[in-house]
């Protein structure tokens, strides 16, 4: 407001006034978003930094203070102060960048190390850009830093793994393979180039490359279960047969997993290759042994089966009731060392992939009632059958009830304090399902993986107490698989097992 006079008379005021509102409102804007900035800075334990370059005074906020390990405070500093802080290793690197961006505009350090107050080292990240200049020359920058001590050794660690990973992949001679599930390109790392000898990685490595070097006789088989690997979105286990140009036939272990996609990376198989040919060598001498032993062995169990039930029916016609009982004894032994022999030479037909199979059309419900009745004589337990409408198979009927027999008698044998044996059998998705449960012993979650093994036998105390060699249910999964079928368990320790396993039903 300002006075007017008119010949030095005071004849009245003027008063200007402006509208400061977009001011205010613009000052109040500015204070919001420095404190956003100020709290943003803060909960993610950033230094902010702010250089005059001209003057070479630079400003700090509190966490900058800490991050090198001093108090937060308002002195003024400049660039040489920063400078004591700096790993004398990393301080070329860190100021030669610092100097390039105050010409480029631009200044960025991925990680470089400082030294704080303690003498602690710890890594930080800094970025930082030129916001004001004249003609072109900077007059101030300003920037963040971040601790990044915990993501180095992250890293650091990963590298350790991998290279750990690295060397047991050589020492173990174990090939990685991997393949793009929608254009088949994969990876392959030296062992895997080196077990399969295809040593040229200049060629790119694709599914159909893998392939030609599986032996034609496997071929349809590997690429069938790659196929229902994909689809299925699951694992791969197998061993087959691999040409190599030098060595020639190779036996090989291969495991994989699908691997789902995940941002612009496509689905793929990863997994392993193994060399197993010394094993399999091995493996093929020792079931050759047992084929030719069991053969021998067949005659004269015969012979003697066929002397103890003379003998036995001798003492019996002379009256000596002791001498007969002890002959029938003889003879149930001889019929369960006849069963062994079977069982091995069954064994040795799987694993060559020998076993015949005389597949007739017949219903699984009347076998598994033919089978519980013959079994029930010698049983203290009850069989309790439950099954549903008419189950037709066409498949081997001998050896159905081989697997029929085998189930029955485990439930039995491994539940000593239990009365009863649930069969059941029901139709459904074209699949016959026959389950046979026993409120027994149980099975240890751990081990229920690997209880269709060959040769497998629990350590667990209580189950070790059976006899057996561990070869019944690796012939009746390879029954089951040999007809199409599955054959699955669930079991609960202490409470009881139940086996099922499914045949394609005919329609």
């Amino acid at each position: 407001m300002a006075p007017i006079y008119d010949n030095d008379v005071l004849t009245g005021y003027v008063k200007i006034a402006r509208d400061m509102t977009q001011q205010k409102q613009a000052e109040e804007a500015l204070a919001i978003s420095e404190e956003r900035n100020r709290v943003a800075l803060q909960s993610a334990n950033m230094g902010a930094w702010d250089w005059n370059i001209v003057d070479d005074v630079v400003q700090w906020n509190d966490q900058h203070f800490q991050l090198v390990g001093l108090s937060p405070g308002n002195q003024s500093l400049d660039s040489a102060f920063f400078a004591k802080f700096v790993h004398p290793e990393d301080m070329e690197m860190v100021m030669g960048e610092l100097a390039k961006a105050v010409v480029g505009g631009l200044f960025q350090m991925d990680a470089f190390r400082i030294v704080q107050a303690d003498a602690t080292i710890r890594w930080m990240s800094g970025y930082g850009r030129v916001v004001e200049s004249v003609d072109g020359v900077a007059k101030r920058m300003v920037g963040v830093m971040y601790d990044i001590t915990d993501r180095i050794a992250a890293e650091k660690g990963l590298r350790d793994k991998q290279i750990q990973l690295e060397i047991s992949q050589r020492a173990a001679r174990v090939g990685v393979w991997g393949f793009d599930l929608v254009n088949m390109k994969g990876i392959a790392t030296p062992e895997l180039l080196e077990l399969t000898g295809y040593l040229d990685p200049g060629d790119e490595w694709r599914l159909d490359i893998f392939l030609e070097m599986v032996h034609a006789d496997d071929r349809q088989y590997v690429h069938r279960a790659v196929r229902k690997a994909a689809a299925d979105h699951s694992g791969i286990e197998l061993e087959f047969r691999m040409e190599h140009p030098e060595k020639g036939i190779q036996w090989m272990l291969m495991r994989g997993q699908f691997i789902p996609p995940y941002d612009t990376v496509n689905a793929s198989l990863m997994g392993s290759l193994i060399d197993i040919t010394d094993r399999r060598i091995f493996e093929e001498q020792k079931d050759a042994f047992i084929g030719i032993a069991s053969h021998e062995l067949r005659t004269p169990i015969t012979s003697i089966k066929a002397y103890a039930e003379i003998l036995e029916e001798m003492f019996a016609e002379a009256g000596d009731l002791n001498s007969s009982g002890l002959m029938h004894k003889l003879d149930g032994q001889v019929d369960r060392l006849t069963e062994l022999i079977h069982a091995l030479l069954d064994t040795t037909s799987i694993v060559n992939g020998k076993m015949k199979l005389f597949p007739t059309k017949f219903d699984v419900n009347q076998l598994i009632y033919e089978v519980a009745d013959s079994m029930s004589a010698a049983s203290s337990h009850q069989f309790e059958i439950q099954v549903s409408d008419e189950a037709f198979v066409f498949a081997d009927r001998a050896r159905i009830r081989q697997v029929l027999t085998n189930l029955i008698g485990n439930a039995v044998k491994y539940s000593p304090k239990s009365d009863k044996v649930i069969i059941d059998a029901v139709t459904k998705d074209n699949q016959v399902i026959v389950c046979v449960k026993d409120f027994g012993i149980g099975i240890d979650e751990e081990i229920q993986s690997m209880i269709f093994d060959r040769f497998y036998r629990s350590s667990d105390a209580q189950a070790s107490t059976f006899s057996g060699l561990g070869l019944g249910l690796f012939i009746s999964s390879s029954i089951v698989l040999n007809h199409e079928g599955t054959m699955s368990v669930t079991s609960v320790k202490g409470e009881g097992s139940t086996f099922c396993f499914t045949l394609p039903q005919l329609t």
